[in-house]
């Protein structure tokens, strides 16, 4: 029976996300995000239980089915709320940005190189700080600024390699292959340094938007690329996995003990359980466990979820997250974060808000938080559009493993950043005006990019 439940999620999951990525990219993204953060936690939990016991998740399979029902009627719903708010043209556009021609890409630049300048010191300064599993608590104030600064850095990497890329962007281009290359490198050895495999997979991931886009009309007719792409990918998720390996392993990691765990057999895949189970369980098991957590105990606090969500979408206030919420259920203390071996899954925030009744929560957090995503990317110059819709690629995926104060968050933390970066390398100027109901008519790409 369960293998049939698992069937049935896939089956309804993929007509449903191909009608909204024909519609939106970013909305298609997030709903494929949210469904890879449960498909595996439900194939893991029944045939490789182990995974879940071993942090204290593991609630007998007939925990699976509540579990089960309470996702795929949050997709559901999720869906039919898309379908209703495209029709109805609703939080398609909440804010148009109109651009307006100004020369500042000089300025870009001295960004760039100031920017690198000060991770690249920073890194050097900081080194001994920088290693996985650090909990946000024993960081020192100027490790937390110079990791906040990574992050952001990856709208940067991104920007130079759609100046190196699209011609529509602001001439001259010279030079944008050589920082690209110098700026992915701090990135790349930043990322190894903390051992974060996810803003490596998200950068890559930004660029492959960037070059897809629209991603539904990619699927369907740029194979050669989609195939080379891929190939490419598969060192590089490859070498992902050599870092799973590694951070558990040794602190800190270089780029020699990557190498050699790469070449190890024994170092990649001679862990407890065989290689299917560790395949399974990746970041990306982790995510929604937390929701049997949450029907098993019966946790449904929305005063909690109001005042965790308050706290954390505001910066330096220690409120527990919901995840650590959770987590201490779970294993009978506080103290664990995404670090600390569990995630978050937007859908979890559901149940504990209204239980059952949840799923329509759902509906509503999914649905209004990728409008204001969305909401950044209508502007009338396509090629601004491509490059905003790739930059929210970057930091949708973790933020749909976070509970909805995320999207507050990401808006006065990561936003206005973004926005300056597209308005430096692109050479023009927002200003940003109110949409009437006429002004928004689709959630369909403004104009399909033509083929090569």
């Amino acid at each position: 029976m369960y293998s049939i439940l698992i069937a049935t999620s896939v089956l309804l999951f993929l007509p449903t996300w191909w009608y909204i990525l024909r519609r939106d990219d970013l909305t298609g993204i997030g709903y494929a995000v949210l469904f890879i953060y449960t498909i595996f936690t439900q194939v893991g939990y029944i045939y490789y239980p182990g995974l879940s016991a071993g942090r204290y998740v593991y609630y007998g399979e007939e925990m699976f089915l509540p579990y089960w029902a309470f996702m795929t009627g949050s997709f559901a719903a999720c869906f039919l709320g898309f379908v209703v708010v495209r029709r109805a043209r609703w939080g398609l556009g909440l804010v148009r940005l109109e651009p307006v021609r100004s020369p500042h890409l000089f300025l870009f630049y001295a960004l760039v190189l100031v920017f690198t300048g000060a991770l690249v010191g920073g890194y050097f300064v900081l080194r001994p700080e920088l290693r996985y599993g650090a909990l946000e608590e024993d960081l020192t104030r100027e490790t937390i600024i110079f990791l906040y600064g990574f992050r952001l850095y990856a709208a940067i990497v991104l920007a130079l390699w759609a100046r190196k890329r699209d011609p529509a962007l602001a001439r001259p281009r010279r030079g944008a292959l050589v920082l690209f290359i110098l700026s992915l490198t701090a990135y790349a050895a930043i990322a190894l340094a903390v051992g974060s495999r996810s803003d490596l997979l998200y950068l890559a991931f930004g660029i492959a938007v960037f070059e897809l886009q629209p991603l539904a009309l990619a699927l369907r007719k740029y194979a050669r690329k989609l195939i080379f792409i891929s190939l490419c990918a598969l060192p590089f998720l490859y070498g992902l996995l050599a870092l799973e390996s590694a951070r558990q392993r040794y602190n800190p990691i270089t780029m020699g003990i990557l190498a050699e765990t790469m070449v190890s057999s024994e170092r990649m895949f001679g862990t407890e359980g065989g290689m299917a189970e560790q395949m399974i369980g990746q970041d990306y098991y982790w995510p929604s466990t937390l929701l049997m957590t949450a029907m098993y105990y019966d946790v449904v606090d929305p005063l909690e979820v109001v005042k965790s969500n308050g706290a954390n979408a505001l910066a330096g206030l220690q409120y527990p997250y919901l995840t650590q919420t959770l987590a201490a259920k779970a294993v009978g203390r506080m103290g664990f974060g995404r670090v600390g071996g569990f995630a978050f899954h937007l859908f979890i925030e559901g149940w504990m808000v209204a239980g059952w009744f949840g799923i329509v929560y759902n509906a509503v957090a999914f649905n209004a938080g990728l409008a204001l995503c969305r909401s950044l990317t209508r502007t009338s110059v396509l090629s601004v559009n491509r490059l905003l819709t790739a930059q929210m690629a970057i930091v949708l995926p973790s933020m749909m493993r976070m509970q909805s104060s995320v999207f507050v968050k990401v808006g006065w933390t990561h936003i206005p950043f973004i926005v300056l970066v597209v308005i430096l390398v692109s050479g023009w100027k927002f200003r940003g005006t109110a949409l009437g109901g006429s002004g928004v008519r689709t959630c369909r790409p403004l104009v399909e990019r033509p083929q090569a």
